[in-house]
């Protein structure tokens, strides 16, 4: 047994089923992976509801216990939350919990919060999507001034501010893996869009954009990687536009496949709603892309990465960039390693009772 001196608990409503469900909260689970590998803490994972059965098992030397909540409704959802809470009493009967981190400010956080009270121990949550939109009902069931809250961008920061009316704690970025940085030159793809066919992804205006590009060069070549239930719609309005030959939908595909994509392609044109963060941009700059994309997330202007409001904007910047010389030069927002230190530096300060909240 290894010799640990600290205890971190995460609870997450999901978390990878084995060592090669690599699209399962991809910088979620690159992180746990990284942060352990690197660091001398032990973790254990409760998760709620994927994997579906419950089970534990070993997963980069990390103990994960699945409660098989499988996403129940109430009032079955109650026993799933028993089972997480009888979990964390046996986990820390084997091994003291150092702390307890929570991932989106729900039934996660709510949990942690009971967890963090039996058990006198500090509480921190990192914010994960659109937990801050007005159909969260547990938010008012959650003290947040007991927590240390952990936002993924400054706009998400400010939305929790808004929200909240309390500062976040920290804003700690999920940052890329130095072995996914990539700079082919070969580049036969155009553009590239990642994503669920999702009203919120708005793959609705990427079709549009691209038929309007295409007027300048017939000859494009774009695909969308993901599935949902927008397929059908996205489908009709590629065929009514005659776009057959330059867009195809690839569905999902594992993360690996994803990646060489992206390092094949010029350009990823990102027309989503809303972004707590956007991985898929800090993974398309990585790989050499330039990113077109509204203002969303950590999104923001360098010589790589330029933003836009509306249609015509997406369009007048893709023609600039396919008349003009490229460069397919790696862009790094956020390294892995530096999310990593961050997280230890504030582990440290938490367990030991350094940092004050912000509430």
């Amino acid at each position: 047994m290894e010799n640990y001196k600290k205890h971190i608990l995460i609870l997450t409503p999901g978390f990878p089923k084995d060592e090669n469900d690599d699209n399962c909260i991809p910088p979620f689970q690159i992180f746990v992976e990284n942060f352990k590998g690197t660091y001398d803490w032990k973790i254990s994972v409760v998760t709620l509801h994927y994997p579906k059965n419950k089970l534990k098992y070993d997963w980069h030397n990390i103990d994960v216990f699945t409660c098989g909540g499988n996403d129940a409704s109430f009032p079955k959802r109650f026993k799933f939350w028993k089972e997480a809470i009888s979990y964390a009493k046996k986990i820390t009967e084997e091994f003291p919990i150092s702390l307890v981190h929570s991932f989106w400010l729900g039934e996660c956080a709510l949990l942690g919060s009971v967890i963090s009270n039996r058990y006198k121990i500090p509480h921190i949550n990192t914010l994960m999507g659109q937990e801050l939109n007005n159909s969260n009902k547990y938010l008012k069931f959650i003290t947040l001034k007991k927590m240390k809250v952990i936002a993924l961008s400054e706009r998400q920061a400010l939305i929790f501010k808004n929200k909240t009316r309390r500062e976040v704690d920290k804003i700690i970025p999920w940052g890329v893996r130095a072995n996914e940085i990539n700079a082919n030159e070969m580049r036969d793809i155009d553009i590239i869009g990642v994503g669920s066919l999702t009203s919120l992804k708005n793959f609705e205006l990427f079709i549009e954009v691209l038929n309007e590009v295409k007027k300048n060069f017939p000859d494009i070549r774009a695909i969308i990687i993901g599935d949902g239930i927008e397929k059908e719609k996205l489908n009709q309005l590629i065929e009514n536009f005659g776009l057959m030959k330059n867009l195809k939908l690839l569905g999902n595909l594992k993360r690996q496949e994803v990646l060489n994509l992206m390092s094949r392609s010029k350009i990823l044109l990102h027309t989503s709603k809303f972004e707590s963060f956007g991985y898929a941009l800090a993974e398309a700059l990585a790989n050499g892309c330039y990113v077109i994309c509204s203002r969303t997330g950590f999104a923001r202007r360098t010589k790589k990465m330029h933003l836009a409001n509306e249609g015509k904007e997406f369009v007048k910047i893709i023609i600039d960039l396919m008349n003009n010389k490229p460069d397919y030069n790696p862009e790094i927002p956020f390294a892995l390693d530096k999310t990593s230190a961050m997280y230890n530096v504030l582990y440290n300060q938490i367990a030991k009772g350094l940092l004050k909240s912000s509430a």
